[in-house]
């Protein structure tokens, strides 16, 4: 092979490398972050919670408002976590918070709301994102 063709083709398989690489990283980031969701239970004290997760705050690499069109709500029914899904306008229509207190989480790929009781329990969570994990 000529020079300028394995510059080519070293080009193509660099640009490759970096697709796979950086979207492994997303989805790995993405699914991480699901988890860390999934972990959060119904009664569970504030300082569970932050073990599990993060400090709450803005995480997001982009300030821009985030639309969602995609809702997982898990709140407190009869003394157990009861979940529904939402999607399009549903999810900002008929999202409804009950809490007495939130934390709230803000990345890329959604936002999360975890709900607290009068007793400081959780009693709700919320998965906010573009669209569906």
């Amino acid at each position: 092979m000529s020079g300028r063709r394995w510059f080519w083709v070293s080009a193509v398989l660099l640009v490759l490398a970096a697709v796979s690489y950086f979207g492994y990283r997303h989805w790995c980031a993405r699914s991480a972050f699901h988890d860390q969701f999934d972990q959060v239970g119904a009664g569970m004290s504030d300082e569970q919670v932050r073990e599990v997760m993060e400090p709450p705050g803005d995480y997001r690499s982009d300030r821009r408002p985030q639309v969602s069109e995609y809702a997982e709500v898990w709140q407190m029914r009869d003394g157990e976590f009861a979940y529904r899904e939402y999607r399009g306008m549903d999810v900002h229509t008929a999202v409804l918070l009950s809490g007495k207190r939130f934390s709230v989480w803000k990345r890329d790929e959604a936002v999360v709301i975890v709900e607290f009781d009068g007793e400081e329990r959780v009693c709700g969570k919320i998965w906010l994102a573009g669209s569906a994990p």
